[in-house]
């Protein structure tokens, strides 16, 4: 198991780091609440004060396995002789520096811990959100608990591709979102199952359907 490999909770996750379920044993569910879709396994067996070894590894392979949580990277290579040895921590990717600008609130700060949980995948390209955008985020942390389960995956999963999309991809799917907002009420969902079909294709495919100005913008 790679020491850099992220993961995040999975809606079933967030239900039982919240304490609505209680499917888990306290110390299992220790590891699950350090899990934020940003640390790496490393940081997380840190933060609990534990080593990162084959014990470890296990629990991490249970909750994976009973749907807790879900890999969000593979990491980076490990080096020879690191990955997987006890009590040894590889550290992860260095952390890009905060950039300087004017803060547009809400800030991540002032969430609740029941929204930053509900949120993490958003959590380092939050500041970057315009404030419409957060206002929608925080609509939907807020109806997120009385959701479906079936529903709150749809969630997490559409947060996890946003915080994955490019800043051209995001661009994109801001203005089709535009596009559709202005379209009339009859035309909407015809948008919206192409927009859904654009998003299912491979990004090669995807790429070959930009238009050509925009390929050379980039």
């Amino acid at each position: 198991m790679n020491p850099t490999a992220i993961y995040s909770k999975s809606g079933k996750g967030v239900q039982e780091a919240a304490g609505k379920t209680s499917l888990l044993s306290r110390p299992d569910r220790a590891v699950l609440s350090a899990i934020d879709g940003r640390a790496t396994l490393a940081d997380v067996a840190q933060r609990i004060g534990k080593p990162f070894d084959q014990i470890f590894e296990q629990v991490i392979t249970k909750l994976d396995k009973d749907g807790f949580i879900r890999e969000v990277s593979a990491g980076t290579a490990a080096p020879a002789g690191m990955a997987s040895r006890p009590g040894v921590a590889a550290k992860g990717p260095a952390k890009p520096a905060a950039k300087a600008k004017a803060q547009v609130r809400p800030a991540w700060a002032e969430l609740t811990a029941e929204q930053q949980q509900i949120l993490a995948p958003l959590k380092a390209d939050w500041e970057s959100l315009e404030p419409e955008r957060r206002r929608k985020w925080i609509g939907v942390a807020k109806r997120y608990p009385k959701m479906q389960p079936q529903a709150q995956e749809r969630v997490q999963r559409r947060m996890q591709a946003w915080a994955k999309l490019t800043p051209e991809q995001r661009r994109q799917a801001r203005e089709t979102y535009k596009q559709i907002a202005k379209t009339p009420p009859e035309k909407r969902q015809n948008l919206r199952e192409q927009w859904a079909e654009y998003q299912q294709l491979p990004p090669q495919e995807r790429e070959s359907l930009t238009a050509p100005g925009e390929r050379r913008r980039r």
